[in-house]
């Protein structure tokens, strides 16, 4: 049944299945770095439109942060970036270098081969003041705490898409891996006051290096794509001066179908082991305006030639909820696309059912080039 796929896939099944064993990952132990820090922020404005899905969603280069394996149904060579705007954004605990409130937070060459990705995870400085009262001197003491902290993700994406499956990707299991490299830098400082005078300072400044693979899982049949991904395997950042730091597993499983003649549907369920929380996340997507009409009937995984890139607008909504235990934490959200033959532009807003109220709309917007 599995003649023909390259032998890598066999090794992508065995680590799957491996990796299905470390879900219950311990919490992140050692430097003053939490999980969430970790994380950072999801790219591609298309999947963040449409409820943060992203493990199935067809068509989609941002797919590699999602599933890797998924990256095998783009048709082109994609050059991304992708903006946040965080002035409005009140939905992370941590912040990325900006320029007048808006940074980037994603760059990537990718093709329906792999790609290559850097991903800014995250980049902050938080201040503490406490006191606490000392025996040797009698008297409370004032502590000043800063550390500041920033973590980049680096991966390169592989699948096992051949030559020979470019006609049609309908009906064939696909496999994708990203391998992950995080740089990491830390400082922190402390300085204990008396009333008018420093009594006590340290500091220390270290420097992080880590490891990590995503797996993922594609399979197309007409108009229905389903995919799965496990996230972060083995992933750990190794400091100097610190015990080294477990990147929690998360694992998600997804699917997106065509109805009706130009819209998608699309939902994902995805687990944070480190979390240990559970998110629905499903949105919607219609193409409202074409260069040209197309002569079949769209199926996913289809060739090159019955499915080729198509300028037009499109108009997306969606809602995601990131842990169902929390249901009244559901994040809605709107966007917009326009493509071109070569250049494609994506915008999103989101936020709470109170963003209208408290005018707290988030926004993200991607740049696609075609190259």
């Amino acid at each position: 049944m599995l003649k023909g796929i390259p032998e890598l896939s066999y090794i992508l099944i065995f680590l799957i299945i491996l990796s299905l064993a470390l879900l219950l990952f311990s919490p992140i132990t050692g430097s003053p770095v939490t999980e969430r820090d970790f994380t950072g922020f999801s790219p591609g404005a298309r999947s963040l439109a449409m409820g943060n899905v992203g493990v199935a969603l067809p068509g989609d280069p941002f797919v590699s942060f999602y599933n890797p394996a998924a990256v095998c149904f783009i048709k082109n060579n994609y050059l991304l970036f992708d903006f946040l705007d965080m002035r409005g954004n009140s939905l992370e605990n941590h912040s990325l270098p900006e320029f007048a409130g808006i940074a980037i937070d994603f760059i990537s060459i990718v093709n329906p081969s792999g790609g290559l990705t850097w991903h800014p995870l995250a980049s902050m400085r938080v201040e503490e003041i406490t006191t606490l009262f000392s025996d040797e001197l009698q008297e409370t003491l004032s502590v000043e705490s800063i550390i500041e902290y920033r973590t980049d993700e680096f991966y390169l994406t592989l699948t096992t898409l051949s030559s020979e499956m470019l006609g049609s990707l309908a009906g064939v299991p696909l496999f994708g891996i990203n391998i992950k490299y995080y740089k990491a830098n830390l400082a922190v400082s402390e300085v204990k006051k008396s009333k008018t005078t420093p009594v006590d300072a340290s500091s220390n400044i270290d420097t992080g290096n880590g490891f990590g693979i995503d797996l993922g899982f594609a399979y197309a049949k007409g108009p229905f794509l389903f995919g799965f991904a496990v996230k972060d395997i083995f992933s750990k950042v190794y400091w100097t001066d610190y015990d080294s730091d477990r990147i929690h597993t998360k694992i998600g499983a997804g699917f997106s179908t065509f109805f009706l003649e130009r819209w998608i549907l699309s939902t994902d369920l995805r687990y944070d082991s480190g979390l240990k929380k559970t998110g629905l996340y499903t949105g919607m997507e219609s193409r409202f305006f074409e260069k040209k009409k197309e002569k079949k009937k769209l199926n996913i995984g289809q060739s090159k030639e019955d499915h080729k890139p198509l300028g037009g607008g499109f108009l997306r909504f969606g809602a995601r909820l990131d842990d169902l235990k929390i249901k009244e934490d559901v994040v809605y959200s709107l966007g917009f696309g326009y493509s071109l033959s070569r250049f494609c532009v994506d915008i999103a807003f989101f936020g709470d059912k109170e963003l209208i109220k408290e005018k707290s709309i988030s926004s993200q917007v991607s740049i696609l080039v075609i190259y």
